[in-house]
């Protein structure tokens, strides 16, 4: 999650927190309720940062996998090339 993300969600929920308090001491039930619904918001913004920072690690791990796989097959290849040859120059050798 990026710095700035983190930053506004936390004051947005701080914000939140502020107004339910106030609205509850001022008995003013929209304000608390308005809190509410801004602490609820910032939990929600929070848990999609979260989403998306999962999602770049899966993405670089199945990047990474995916590469791996291409190394391999490409050593394969290599070997499988290589035992050709030497077949084709154990049969002319013959």
């Amino acid at each position: 999650m990026s710095t700035e993300n983190k930053i506004s969600n936390k004051a947005d929920d701080l914000g939140g927190k502020a107004k339910e308090k106030i609205g509850g001491l001022t008995d003013d039930q929209d304000l608390r309720d308005e809190g509410r619904a801004d602490q609820a918001k910032a939990a929600v913004k929070d848990a999609g940062e979260k989403v998306k920072d999962a999602a770049g690690d899966i993405g670089g791990k199945l990047k990474d996998a995916a590469e791996d796989v291409g190394d391999k097959l490409k050593h394969m290849a290599d070997k499988a090339k290589a035992a050709v040859h030497d077949r084709n120059d154990h049969d002319h050798n013959r």
